[in-house]
């Protein structure tokens, strides 16, 4: 049995939720991405490669003929995940990262259309005995902000929610703090890659890297 450690507090690592906020190659390398996305998706892989039992990824999911037309593509003129019926490049997920997610037992991808999904929190509602959710992604100000708070208000202060600031980058980096600042108003538990530990219930510390 592992535990996950925040700080000074332990949880089963069984029962702990990872939650991947949009993920896709837009964002890191593509239409919106930049050097701070970039930098985030190492911290990302390393959270991956833990060995979880639930992680889930969300998708933002747009649609070429409709996106500029919508109120998001009228305010954010920038085409970005566009999917078609094989997907796109700018969609996936970096392959990396797509292999490591897709070995885990129980890996979701939760499609959205919107800046927060309300499937999530009824997702993480079914799991039995959820002790800790633990979220990364992009952008910080924007959908992870988003899916945290909504995902915090279906738990009412049930379990700690946890943000791994240097898992994240935002639209500009003043902007991402902005956003870490609110989720800590809003009693989110946010730390640093460092903060965090896998261990086993006795013995040697089992390795991030």
């Amino acid at each position: 049995m592992l535990v996950l450690k925040v700080k000074e507090e332990e949880f089963d690592l069984d029962h702990v939720a990872f939650v991947f906020i949009d993920c896709q190659n837009d964002f890191i390398t593509g239409t919106l991405g930049d050097i701070e996305a970039q930098k985030a998706l190492k911290v990302i892989e390393n959270v991956a490669e833990i060995p979880m039992k639930y992680a889930y990824a969300t998708a933002d999911t747009h649609y070429d003929k409709e996106y500029l037309n919508s109120r998001e593509g009228q305010k954010l003129p920038i085409k970005h995940c566009i999917i078609d019926d094989y997907g796109s490049k700018g969609w996936d997920l970096p392959s990396k990262l797509n292999r490591i997610l897709f070995d885990k037992i129980n890996f979701t991808k939760i499609n959205k259309y919107s800046f927060g999904s309300l499937d999530l929190p009824i997702i993480l509602k079914n799991i039995e005995n959820l002790e800790c959710i633990v979220f990364v992604g992009f952008c910080t100000d924007i959908c992870v902000i988003a899916n945290v708070l909504i995902t915090q208000a279906e738990f009412v202060n049930e379990i700690p929610i946890v943000v791994i600031e240097d898992g994240c980058a935002g639209t500009s980096p003043e902007k991402h703090k902005a956003a870490l600042d609110v989720m800590r108003s809003c009693q989110i538990d946010v730390v640093s890659y460092d903060d965090i530990e896998v261990l086993p219930v006795v013995g040697e510390v089992f390795s991030k890297e």
